[in-house]
């Protein structure tokens, strides 16, 4: 279960990482219903919506976790576990978003890029982003997430609602991710 959890945590944090897109106050704007996380990636490129590359720290929070059958002591736990570092830190990666992959972003910032998942409806423009995806893969829980936030050049605000389960264990996380721009990428950071 932890696993499933954590796989589907990493693959919101991808998602979140969309809308690290430039450009508030443009009338650029994207709106399209069920469509992969390349076709939402292709929409957003001739929307001539563009990443602003350096580098960046996201704070990923989840504020609630319900999974049948756990007890709320385990929730609450794992919660926490998946919030904080060892330390009792909040969770802050720092990646850097290279110039060519601003430039051209692929499926992979749009969730997963694997296939198994279809956005119902994904809009974006004027600072705001919201869609609802939905996600059909064997080897993982079924899942349905939701998003809404919103974002400017330098800085965007997400929260999640993952819902899903498999084997009679239905999951249900409310994450709150933020994340800035920090400045010029550095050697050892990530790159997505």
């Amino acid at each position: 279960m932890r696993t499933t959890t954590i796989g589907l945590l990493a693959g919101m944090t991808l998602l979140a990482g969309l809308t690290l897109l430039a450009g508030c106050g443009d009338k650029k704007q994207v709106d399209v219903k069920n469509a992969t996380a390349s076709e939402v990636a292709g929409k957003v490129g001739e929307a001539g919506l563009h990443f602003l590359p350096g580098a960046w720290e996201t704070t990923v929070k989840m504020t609630d976790l319900s999974v049948a059958g756990m007890a709320p002591e385990m929730a609450a736990a794992m919660k926490q576990a998946m919030s904080q570092d060892q330390a009792g830190k909040p969770r802050v990666t720092r990646t850097c978003l290279t110039p060519d992959k601003a430039a051209k972003p692929d499926s992979t910032f749009f969730g997963k890029g694997d296939g198994h998942c279809t956005y119902k409806s994904f809009t974006m423009g004027d600072g705001k982003i919201s869609g609802s995806m939905t996600c059909d893969d064997p080897r993982q829980a079924a899942s349905t997430m939701t998003m809404n936030g919103t974002y400017t050049s330098d800085s965007y605000t997400m929260d999640m609602v993952m819902a899903g389960g498999q084997k009679g264990q239905a999951m249900s996380m409310h994450i709150a991710v933020t994340s800035h721009r920090v400045g010029d990428c550095k050697a050892d950071d990530k790159v997505p």
